[in-house]
């Protein structure tokens, strides 16, 4: 998509409709401005609701690497020996455990 704009002399820029269209940006929406060495990007910046949405999402993909209370946990010793019983497994030496 490509569109044309004008700086007003308050140096006021009106985004194409076609272009908030696109992006869903409606009147009220709050944008962030960055620059670099290539221009001026315009990016929504996320509502409260969103960046909460965002966390939940996070969260929700962390928790399966996380373990429950309940779970038994292995002691390093336990840990280590699973290792080398796994290792040994996989190399295909019998384990002296």
């Amino acid at each position: 998509m490509s569109e044309q704009t004008v700086i007003s002399s308050k140096g006021q820029v009106v985004i194409p409709k076609a272009v908030r269209d696109a992006f869903g940006w409606e009147s009220g929406t709050q944008l962030s401005v960055a620059v670099d060495e290539f221009g001026v990007t315009l990016r929504p910046v996320p509502t409260k609701r969103v960046r909460a949405e965002e966390i939940a999402k996070g969260v929700q993909k962390l928790s399966g690497l996380l373990h429950s209370p309940d779970d038994a946990v292995m002691s390093d010793a336990d840990m280590a020996r699973v290792v080398r019983e796994r290792a040994a497994a996989r190399n295909g030496v019998r384990s002296a455990s």
